[in-house]
């Protein structure tokens, strides 16, 4: 999210409707639904591991006991491939680790999603990146969290050529003018 004090100077970025065709690899990003109707995006790493914002975790008005397995239904887990329908039955069977600070959460799915299906999203990390003066390559994707698309804001969507905030860069925060939030 775009703190206030710096939204008016940073314009939204071109947030469109998530394509399959358009964007083939990012069937790996689905929507986490908790008991109690708090929902983040969440998104595939491998055939059984998912990361989320630790926030979605951590800070819920339904607590959970994170270091015990998630009985199914706690933390239902939507994802949908290429052409075909929703993987149904895909729940959060235990957090493997969740902070604030960073804010991040890695999960165990209940069952392996089929690569053939959905590829999982690679994550890859340097040292060396510095996304301070960065515009071209960098996007998001998430669920818009707002009406404006239509589907009562549940709708999966994409910003592209997102700008980083001036100044936001710390360890625990990086703010952008991308549409994508909880967790996207």
């Amino acid at each position: 999210e775009v703190p206030k004090q710096v939204s008016a100077r940073i314009p939204l970025a071109k947030r469109e409707v998530f394509d399959f065709a358009k964007y083939p690899a990012l069937t790996a990003v689905g929507k986490l639904s908790l008991l109690g109707g708090t929902w983040c995006t969440l998104t595939l790493v491998d055939e059984k591991i998912a990361v989320t914002a630790g926030h979605c975790l951590l800070v819920t008005n339904f607590k959970f006991d994170l270091t015990k397995p998630i009985p199914n239904g706690m933390m239902n887990v939507r994802l949908k491939p290429k052409g075909a329908a929703p993987i149904d039955d895909v729940f959060v069977k235990r957090v493997i680790k969740a902070s604030l600070k960073p804010d991040f959460a890695i999960v165990e799915l209940n069952r392996r999603i089929p690569s053939n299906l959905i590829r999982p999203l690679k994550v890859t990390a340097t040292r060396s990146l510095d996304l301070r003066n960065s515009k071209a390559g960098l996007g998001c994707a998430g669920f818009n969290g707002d009406a404006d698309l239509g589907s009562s804001g549940l709708l999966m969507t994409i910003s592209r050529e997102i700008e980083i905030v001036d100044d936001s860069m710390v360890p625990e925060r990086l703010d952008t003018n991308c549409f994508a939030t909880y967790g996207g």
